[in-house]
């Protein structure tokens, strides 16, 4: 945990020098304007840092309230898997899908388009494996 302040500001000083160019790049996706594949990176760059931020307070608190032996630290566990599938996972999927479009813009330059849709197909697949496997603990665990 003596880490996590410094991974924090880490965070925090990324996020600072890539807001401007991600807030300007986000505007021009959501007025439908086209991105060279470097601004899809740093979209990719700012979403990435913003969502492991949440994520390092949040297990912070959690791992801090376990240390000490707080009373409230089953509260906060439960609250464990809500921040996972929004701040670590859910940036995580955004961000990288980010930066498989930046790398298919790059290589639709060159015309190779074949690689873009095959990263695309697999990120489909591991969704359809990830809701696959997420039933299937639900059936194990109602048993």
């Amino acid at each position: 945990m003596a880490l996590t302040p410094t991974a924090i500001m880490g965070c925090f000083l990324c996020l600072k020098v890539w807001y401007r160019p991600a807030v300007t790049l986000i505007r021009k996706l959501i007025n439908g304007e086209s991105l060279e594949h470097h601004e899809f990176l740093t979209v990719g760059i700012f979403t990435h840092f913003s969502g492991k931020i949440v994520d390092l307070t949040f297990w912070t608190v959690h791992w801090s309230a376990s240390f000490i032996d707080s009373i409230y630290t089953q509260d906060i566990e439960l609250f464990g898997p809500w921040f996972n599938v929004f701040d670590r996972q859910l940036a995580t999927i955004i961000s990288s899908t980010l930066h498989i479009i930046g790398y298919g813009v790059l290589v639709r330059e060159v015309g190779r388009t074949s690689e873009l849709n095959q990263h695309m197909a697999t990120l489909k697949r591991s969704l359809v494996a990830g809701i696959i496997f997420a039933m299937l603990l639900e059936f194990i665990r109602t048993r």
